[in-house]
């Protein structure tokens, strides 16, 4: 009976050039090659002849550009691999861990299957773990594009099943409605910060949260701040943009003129190098501040967004806030990230018209 089955299992193969077969059965053509000894079969999926030979060809020209071991490669094994030559800080290579670890844990089909036998419909589907959650999928699919353009490097693989990247779309992110305070609000924080007890150094918190408030600028800049970067002689302040890597300089605002000239009286000693302000990170004193008074939790990034806002508001240029921000796309992400409040005022403009 046995012996039967074999034969009506090799009856129904009919070779119809070298390295093309037909399946009887529903007429599906294969191609069939040997492959460091192996004997490889795949399904070329179309059932007329002149087809078929067109995707012969276009198989036999990959596997002839792929590594002799490729058929041999499996998915899992060649993720962790590929996790081997990663780099980055501990945050990062722990996140990129924890992908292998899903990739094992939950692929579509199990990990132990043959890299080559990876399709994008098990990318979606592994992917849709993630729905909703923009980071993470994101992320997912970052490391999944990377780490079959790594195999298609190494011939592993012929193609990535994510070559098409449009199939497979990075999520985008909802629009954040970011909140910032009034000046009276931020007045209102200064003081609290100030007069916090049981503290020594509740009036450098508050000098580092009073200079980021009226410069405008962020903490990255703020910390790095070094007294030869300041000339109240010229009126301006040079600061570093540490993002992308490039300097910028701002004028000395009104507002901000007071707070310079006390740290100059109250640091008559310190040196052109010594830097400004002896804390670098004021979110604690911020966060303490914003609980007393019953504020939303502001962020020091929302210390920023209140001197645009207030920029805006005086019609100040977008293209010379950019500057003053460090940017330089001219003007286009202030905006993309302000059009709300640029449309409001341009709203009260109009209305303004009517008397």
């Amino acid at each position: 009976m046995q012996g039967q089955k074999k034969r009506d299992q090799k009856g129904a193969w009919k070779k119809v050039a070298p390295c093309l077969y037909q399946y009887q059965s529903n007429g599906v053509y294969y191609a069939v090659a040997r492959r460091a000894g192996k004997l490889i079969r795949k399904s070329l999926e179309v059932t007329e002849k002149e087809a078929a030979k067109r995707k012969l060809r276009d198989y036999l020209n990959e596997l002839e550009n792929s590594a002799p071991d490729a058929h041999k490669v499996r998915l899992d094994d060649y993720m962790k691999e590929f996790l081997l030559g990663r780099t980055g800080k501990s945050k990062t290579m722990k996140r990129y861990q924890q992908m292998v670890t899903e990739v094992v844990k939950s692929w579509p089909g199990g990990s132990r299957q043959a890299l080559r036998k990876v399709d994008l419909s098990q990318c979606t589907q592994w992917l849709s773990k993630w729905n909703g959650k923009v980071a993470q999928y994101n992320h997912a699919r970052q490391w999944l594009a990377a780490f079959f353009d790594f195999a298609v490097a190494n011939k592993k693989l012929t193609r990535s099943p994510m070559e098409n990247r449009k199939l497979v779309k990075a999520m985008r992110r909802p629009k954040v409605i970011r909140n910032a305070p009034t000046p009276e609000e931020f007045d209102a924080i200064l003081a609290e910060v100030r007069a916090q007890p049981f503290t020594d150094h509740a009036d450098d918190s508050g000098d580092v949260l009073e200079f980021m408030g009226r410069a405008g600028v962020g903490q990255a800049e703020t910390s790095g701040l070094k007294h030869e970067h300041i000339s109240l002689e010229e009126g301006t302040i040079k600061l570093f943009r540490v993002k992308t890597q490039s300097s910028f300089q701002i004028p000395i605002f009104p507002k901000l003129h007071p707070l310079l000239k006390k740290l100059k009286k109250t640091n008559p000693e310190a040196l052109p190098s010594d830097k400004v302000f002896k804390i670098s990170d004021p979110k604690k004193a911020l966060a303490t501040a914003c609980k007393r008074l019953k504020l939303p939790s502001f962020s020091p990034r929302s210390l920023r967004r209140m001197f645009v806002i207030r920029a805006l508001k005086r019609r100040v240029a977008v293209k010379t806030i950019s500057k003053w921000q460090g940017h330089q796309d001219g003007g286009v992400l202030i905006l993309k990230t302000y059009s709300e409040t640029i449309d409001q005022e341009a709203h009260q403009e109009d209305a303004n018209l009517l008397g």
